[in-house]
């Protein structure tokens, strides 16, 4: 039998094309006629050791996890390292994997948290779960590697594994049922903290932040510890919104000083206005002294004048009535 390296097709002259696919805990190859061949005799192309498979879910949350990993970081590079499981890690072949709840449970609450990418994984796992398991086909497992207890891909293994140490075991507390999404939690904490180190404060727009902070108390609500991260989120969102802010206040301020400067200036145009017509105010005020002044000293000898002009008069009705001799015997 020959295998076809990055293919998900097994061709053989005498046996005929072969499918293989990833089942829940466990990895079987399916023969045109149906009939299931020796599993033990495949061996993973680039592997030496004949890992335990891995879920149908780990397969498709890994295209799924890209997607949303590509809209909230952008491209980046992925390690094609393939290492051997861990023992910790590793399911007992033909055995299943134990789902401790419902998928179902995780879908309904990243729906109802309206976060972007969690919602979206939420519709496209949903998709791929309801899919006929005879559908399903795979492509080559990508490398994965064991955390504390946690099968992750490799990419992410160092940093998850410095979180683990510096914060203990996040997921000890944690009520998620299934091994498979409790991996993308992590994975998705992963991807959330890469993003914050690769970005920065300029760069980063509130829309991401509340969408991450919306992941983050999802986490929460799941019982991880991750505070630490929603903490650090809040205040940069805080701080964002505050920056945004003291923007704006600088742009207003801008406009006030724009807005102070023409008043100073059309306040010194009417300063000098007032100016120039209090000294014509001052003027007038004496022109109008002047002119009281000269007014009473009319008044005043037009009433002299007038007492003059009555005793005239008075002397001569007396001379005109009387002869002019009157009174001298």
């Amino acid at each position: 039998m020959q295998v076809v390296s990055d293919s998900a097709v097994i061709s053989s002259p005498d046996e005929g094309t072969l499918r293989y696919r990833y089942e829940i805990g466990d990895l079987k190859l399916i023969s045109k006629d149906n009939a299931a061949p020796n599993v033990d005799k495949f061996v993973s192309p680039g592997s030496t050791d004949q890992s335990a498979p891995v879920s149908k879910h780990w397969l498709y949350l890994d295209n799924l996890n890209t997607n949303l990993i590509s809209q909230c970081q952008g491209p980046q590079d992925v390690l094609d390292v393939h290492r051997p499981v861990s023992e910790s890690c590793r399911v007992p072949h033909g055995e299943e994997r134990p789902e401790r709840a419902p998928l179902t449970m995780f879908l309904e609450k990243a729906r109802a948290s309206h976060s972007i990418n969690l919602t979206e994984f939420a519709r496209r796992l949903q998709e791929d779960l309801d899919d006929d398991p005879e559908e399903v086909e795979s492509a080559i497992d990508p490398a994965f590697d064991c955390i504390y207890g946690h099968r992750v891909k490799i990419e992410i293994a160092p940093l998850l594994r410095v979180i683990f140490e510096k914060y203990g075991d996040i997921t000890s507390e944690s009520d998620v049922g299934s091994d498979t999404i409790l991996a993308f939690f992590l994975e998705r904490l992963c991807a959330i903290y890469r993003r914050l180190e690769q970005t920065s404060f300029l760069d980063i727009t509130n829309i991401e932040l509340n969408d991450m902070l919306d992941q983050v108390r999802l986490f929460e609500r799941e019982k991880l510890n991750v505070g630490w991260l929603r903490e650090k989120l809040e205040y940069i969102s805080q701080t964002k919104i505050g920056f945004q802010e003291y923007l704006r206040f600088k742009e207003d301020e801008a406009k006030h000083d724009a807005s102070i400067g023409s008043l100073e200036k059309e306040l010194v145009v009417y300063q000098r206005e007032l100016s120039d017509l209090q000294q014509k105010i001052s003027l007038v005020e004496q022109k109008i002294s002047a002119a009281e002044e000269d007014l009473v000293a009319k008044r005043a000898k037009a009433d002299q004048t007038r007492k003059v002009a009555s005793d005239v008069k008075a002397r001569v009705n007396t001379l005109w009535k009387q002869t002019l001799v009157h009174g001298l015997l």
